[in-house]
């Protein structure tokens, strides 16, 4: 079942995924250590979230 916020959100992120947006695109290469370091959780935290900082490594 879905409801009109799911299509929206499944039409905004196929959007996305079309214009091959950067958090679109998979990285199944990645291991558990690089998937961690990767997109720089903790530069992005000290942006948006100063009290994640530490926290999501």
């Amino acid at each position: 079942m879905t409801d009109d916020v799911h299509r929206y959100n499944k039409d905004r992120w196929e959007a996305l995924a079309e214009a091959n947006a950067l958090f679109t695109r998979p990285r199944l290469d990645l291991d558990a250590v690089t998937a961690r370091a990767y997109p720089g959780l903790d530069r992005l935290a000290i942006t948006y979230r100063p009290d994640l900082v530490g926290v999501l490594t």
